[in-house]
């Protein structure tokens, strides 16, 4: 019999590797790999990709459904994926219902109308709770009461792997483009469709001065449109034609690009996330990534898709994004001669925190002050405090 607990993460995903992008939350202590289950729905699809793809050591695991979790009156769940099951998960009031999602982007995904489905929605900062705000999601009344919890970089990923270069000495490119994305949405794109983003990479790593380009792809890039598995073979091909050091950061890849890549990029080298790699500069799409980039202090810029750029975000991309179509030299260089500065108004625009403790407690510590800030349940007290 499954033993009730006082929290746990609720998780259902068609994709194996959705664990992994998690996983660093454990590695972090913000979740506890004794303390928090998984509560992991085990959809046919998810018990044949675990013949091939085994669930990380080490975290705690229970078979669900939806409607049955074993959580302990007054308990949290936290959602750290919007899946449409969630909807069935969060009928049980008995225990409150945390959205943490996996990472802090830009993507629309990142602030759906069904946020509203949850009591509470963790979110990095500023610009996370004025992207709500801006889409009517949620009332600046609703923000001052505390539903919208800043929890800064506590759910931003970690890549323990790359680390800044120093001051002087040459680091590696890293390229991190985002996967193709359900729908067609202005920021459902990857700058994997256009092979010209390989020529972009290829000039900044001229630009920054580095010979070597590490590609790293979204864990779900190709699932949905599989010539985009081609297209990366064409790209990291192309890369290595232009004389460039070239290496693969395919540790959490799906396992079609990693059985694509092991038989047409042969000698190319694999990186398998053992080691730490300078890194001199970043590239990626609207995606979690450019947080994981200010979280790490690598200095990045950000390639756009075709949609328009959301009105409140032009000064946010001023200084930091480039556009396939365009002459890449002058903007890198004019974002390097003061990139300091730029990524630390970034930095305070993206992270902020409920609590002015909370910055330097550790990842168990913050764990427990969420835990405590939810069970008793400021927002909720009060809004039924007024209805009385």
């Amino acid at each position: 019999m499954t033993s009730i607990v006082d929290h746990g993460i609720y998780l259902d995903s068609p994709i194996a590797s959705a664990i992994q992008q998690i996983q660093p939350f454990f590695e972090a202590d913000i979740f506890s790999a004794t303390q928090t289950p998984l509560f992991l729905r085990m959809r046919a699809l998810v018990r044949m990709r675990l013949l091939v793809n085994r669930l990380p050591q080490g975290i705690q695991h229970v078979a669900v459904k939806p409607g049955n979790l074993p959580i302990a009156d007054g308990g949290v769940v936290f959602y750290p994926f919007n899946s449409q099951s969630n909807m069935n998960a969060v009928t049980n009031r008995r225990a409150h219902h945390v959205l943490t999602l996996h990472g802090e982007s830009n993507k629309l995904a990142s602030n759906r109308p069904a946020a509203r489905l949850y009591d509470y929605i963790c979110i990095a900062g500023p610009v996370a709770r004025d992207r709500y705000i801006d889409a009517g999601i949620f009332t600046p009344a609703e923000v001052d009461q505390g539903r919208l919890v800043m929890v800064g970089d506590s759910f931003v990923q970690r890549m323990n792997w790359i680390v800044p270069a120093p001051a002087g000495q040459e680091g590696a490119l890293l390229y991190c483009p985002t996967w193709e994305g359900y729908g067609n949405g202005a920021d459902n794109y990857t700058s994997i469709s256009s092979q010209a983003v390989f020529a972009l990479c290829a000039d900044a790593a001229r630009i920054v001065g580095t010979d070597t380009i590490i590609v790293k792809p979204h864990p779900y890039l190709g699932l949905l449109r599989h010539k985009l598995l081609i297209d990366f073979v064409k790209g990291v091909r192309f890369l290595k034609s232009k004389g460039f050091i070239v290496k693969l950061a395919v540790m959490n890849a799906s396992n079609p690009l990693r059985l694509l890549a092991a038989a047409l990029l042969r000698d190319i080298e694999w990186i398998d996330g053992s080691e730490r790699h300078a890194t001199s500069f970043g590239l990626t799409d609207v995606s979690g990534v450019e947080t994981i980039f200010l979280r790490q202090r690598i200095p990045f810029m950000t390639i756009r898709g075709k949609g328009e750029m959301p009105v409140a975000l032009k000064n946010y991309y001023a200084h930091k994004s480039l556009n396939i179509a365009d002459d890449v030299e002058k903007p890198i260089s004019a974002y390097l001669e003061d990139e300091g500065c730029i990524d630390d108004r970034q930095r305070r625009l993206v992270f902020g925190w409920q609590d002015d403790g909370l910055e330097a407690k550790s990842g168990q510590e913050r764990r427990e002050w969420l835990l405590n800030y939810v069970q008793n349940d400021p927002y909720w007290r009060t809004s039924k405090a007024e209805s009385l």
